[in-house]
């Protein structure tokens, strides 16, 4: 036996082992397990890399050995189906025994390309690319020697039986249909489109295209009812080929956002908070129903187009918005401890993949910068790794632009460390004791002229001297504002000197309570004369004292009306927090009105207009708010009516000129 004969024997041993799976999947119609899909899967292996290392071996012919007996095998199998077919006259019995044969072998055939996988992408790929254009993947070539060996001998007879029993057997006609797509969508040879050809095959006029438009249709809505999303991405696949209207027109787009549409709302209605909120969106964008409409990027579309409506548009339970709740939901995410870091950031991503469908995304991130700062002031976010993380994501999803404030706002807090450990110093070096843990938070401000005027005890006001003449001598050409309102601290009620209360307060209600070291009862009067400020702005802290049963007032909160201390207080906790006082100034989430709001997005829509008007010199007027738009979206999405106005206003400024034919002329 010379090595070629020994070559060809032993690969003929490694093809008999694999026709025993083949008599599985194609004669007994039984699918192979897993184990046995691995096994064959690694006979398919075997026989394509067996001779690798043997030079006297082509690298390419245990592979050419593998596809010719695979093609061996289906033409054997083909020419039978073929001698059985062709002897049938009766149109009916035609369908019926074809669509029999085919859909045993279809499936099986989908089986074996799935096993074949390493021959595909190895000896497939490689054979194509030097040029062997005859060479199809499994799955195309059994298609092809189906066309070859059933459908040509056959077609005339079998498109004679599709037209004349469309009406009779429309089911059986449609499955038959269906096969027809595939063969063609599988046909690298074809040079016309699926769609034309079939149009070549049975006209227009026929009914046979009305019919299979019709059934489609109609099992793409019943997929979608009974929820079966696995079966979309094979129904798609040849649908879309024979159809294009599934992705270019309107119908399929509309049933697809009328079922999932109400489906999203109901589960943001039943959402408890902001876990059960991005859940809802992220589990319609990732789950079944998007795996089944992956590869049709036009139909996956109106996933997020669903997503987009319902969180611009509905109030969760009525009560906030969605960019609320998800302010508050990361808030709460950074000020718990989890028990995995990495679950924690997969969470912050989710977060701000449905962020990215909100219109004000600079809303959001203004009131995200607040809830920063808040915990930053409060020391209550459980990692700076985390912060910088989402922030980071935010930057990355929308930009470093939009996100600049975020990122300075983490640079104010390490300017703000290193400025405590200067001061810390300075007290050492003086020998000076504060007599208290004074926790200093140092920021940019922004927000001075909303400060309220506060005349300190003097427990507090010694500090504030010590440190201001620290800060202007280390820091001169700066100034210094202490923010009243963000100020909170932490005092010792003794009442009873055998039990202490801990207390938490605001700055307010810590400069109140101390009022009463000097004396135990004050009129409202007195106090806001006292503290330097308006009897208005003390009112809400004495009725929170008071409901805390701190102080006592026997009559409604009046000018003349007296406060004085509990002396009865008492409570089973000894550390408390009362710094929860419902003003203008202790909100988590400030709220920004319309005015600012519009104001600076003002500004930032005429400097997109002027840079883009810069470039291109010249531009009509639906090119000019197409940019305009696209270069916003990822701080908010400009309304038009107001993009309109920001021109009117830059041709008022002589920036802008109006042409005639509605396009204008940058001019400075």
């Amino acid at each position: 036996m010379n090595r070629e004969e020994w070559h060809n024997n032993s690969l003929d041993g490694i093809w008999k082992m694999e026709c025993e799976f083949l008599d599985q999947i194609f004669n007994q119609g039984i699918s192979l397990e897993t184990k046995q899909q691995m096994q064959f899967h690694d006979y398919i292996y075997r026989h394509c890399s067996s001779f690798v290392n043997n030079g006297s071996v082509r690298a390419q012919d245990p592979g050419k050995h593998l596809y010719e007996s695979l093609t061996i095998f289906l033409t054997a199998r083909l020419r039978e189906m073929a001698a059985e077919l062709e002897t049938i006259t009766e149109y009916e019995e035609l369908l019926i025994v074809y669509h029999r044969k085919w859909q045993p072998y279809q499936k099986a055939c989908a089986e074996l390309d799935l096993m074949c996988r390493y021959f595909n992408v190895n000896w497939v790929k490689r054979e194509r690319q030097v040029g062997h254009s005859n060479i199809y993947e499994v799955y195309p070539m059994a298609m092809h020697l189906w066309m070859e060996h059933v459908f040509r001998p056959i077609d005339r007879s079998l498109v004679d039986a599709i037209i004349r029993q469309r009406k009779y057997a429309s089911s059986l006609v449609y499955e038959v249909l269906q096969s027809i797509v595939q063969l063609y969508a599988n046909d690298v040879r074809q040079e016309t489109t699926v769609r034309d050809k079939l149009i070549n095959i049975f006209g227009m006029e026929s009914g046979v295209l009305q019919l299979y438009a019709k059934q489609t249709t109609e099992l793409f809505e019943r997929i979608l009812l009974t929820k079966r999303y696995s079966a979309l991405k094979p129904f798609l696949k040849y649908a879309c080929l024979a159809m294009p209207e599934i992705e270019e027109g309107e119908k399929f787009k509309a049933f697809l956002k009328s079922h999932i549409a109400p489906q999203l709302k109901d589960a943001i209605a039943k959402s408890l908070g902001g876990k059960d909120y991005v859940q809802a969106i992220c589990g319609l964008r990732h789950g079944p129903l998007e795996r089944g409409l992956r590869e049709h990027k036009k139909l996956l579309f109106v996933i997020d187009q669903v997503c987009e409506t319902a969180i611009n548009s509905c109030e969760i339970n009525s009560k906030m918005t969605a960019t609320e709740l998800l302010v508050r939901y990361c808030h709460q995410l950074m000020t718990t401890k989890h028990p995995s870091e990495e679950a924690l950031k997969d969470e912050l991503k989710r977060i701000v993949e449905v962020v990215e469908f909100i219109f004000d995304k600079d809303l959001f991130l203004m009131r995200y910068r607040a809830a920063l700062q808040n915990r930053q002031i409060n020391e209550t976010s459980t990692s700076d790794d985390l912060e910088v993380t989402m922030i980071s994501l935010l930057a990355k999803r929308f930009g470093h632009e939009a996100t600049t404030n975020l990122s300075k706002q983490l640079e104010e807090m390490q300017k703000s460390n290193v400025i405590k450990d200067q001061f810390d110093s300075y007290l050492v070096d003086r020998d000076i004791k504060l007599g208290y843990d004074f926790r200093l938070k140092c920021f940019n401000a922004r927000d001075i002229a909303s400060n309220i005027g506060l005349i300190l005890p003097f427990e507090l006001q010694r500090t504030v001297d010590i440190f201001r003449a620290f800060f202007l001598n280390a820091y001169k050409r700066r100034k210094l504002e202490f923010n009243i309102q963000k100020s909170s601290g932490e005092i010792i009620i003794n009442i009873d000197r055998s039990s202490p209360y801990f207390v938490k307060v605001g700055m307010l209600q810590m400069a109140l309570l101390l009022q009463f070291n000097q004396k135990d009862r004050y009129t409202v009067e007195e106090l806001a004369v006292s503290l330097g400020t308006q009897i208005e702005t003390i009112i809400p802290i004495l009725e929170g004292c008071i409901r805390e049963r701190i102080l006592v007032c026997g009559e409604p909160l009046t000018t003349n009306c007296t406060v004085e201390v509990a002396r009865e207080f008492t409570r089973r906790k000894r550390h408390l927090n009362i710094n929860t006082v419902s003003t203008k100034q202790r909100k988590i989430e400030p709220k920004y009105h319309d005015k600012e709001l519009k104001e600076k997005r003002s500004i930032q829509l005429r400097c997109v207009m002027v840079r883009i008007m810069k470039k291109r010199m010249t531009m009509n007027h639906i090119q000019l708010i197409g940019e305009v738009i696209e270069e916003l979206k990822n701080h908010f999405k400009p309304d038009t009516r107001l993009i309109k106005e920001e021109i009117e206003y830059l041709i008022e400024k002589s920036i802008l000129e109006r042409s005639d034919n509605n396009s204008y002329t940058y001019l400075s």
